[in-house]
């Protein structure tokens, strides 16, 4: 009797390690469609300035960006304001439309 008590138990924990790993990627997938699309646009440079000026706690290096290397400029961003990468990409696109006066889609 205690070896079935064991098993349902080891049973039940793999159960919610599977589905715990499962959801994970599922929203880990979910995060990426989102952040594959995301492209800089216009002058980062002039937009670097900005965000510098409006986010104090942003660095020169956390602004860093090379052509293709939008994930890692997420990664720094959101890792130093402690925001989610979604918001992240709220700010440069706002940020985008209100420096070059371009209307939001």
């Amino acid at each position: 009797m205690n070896n079935v008590s064991f098993n349902y138990l080891y049973v039940t924990v793999w159960q919610i390690n599977y589905w715990t790993f499962s959801v994970g990627i599922l929203i880990g997938a979910i995060a990426m469609t989102n952040e594959v699309d995301f492209k800089i646009l216009g002058d980062w440079n002039m937009q670097k300035e900005q965000l510098l000026l409006e986010y104090s706690q942003l660095t020169n290096a956390d602004l860093e960006f090379r052509e293709g290397g939008e994930s890692e400029l997420l990664y720094k961003m959101s890792s130093r304001l402690h925001l989610d990468n979604n918001v992240v990409i709220k700010i440069i696109q706002n940020n985008f439309f209100k420096l070059f006066d371009v209307p939001e889609y």
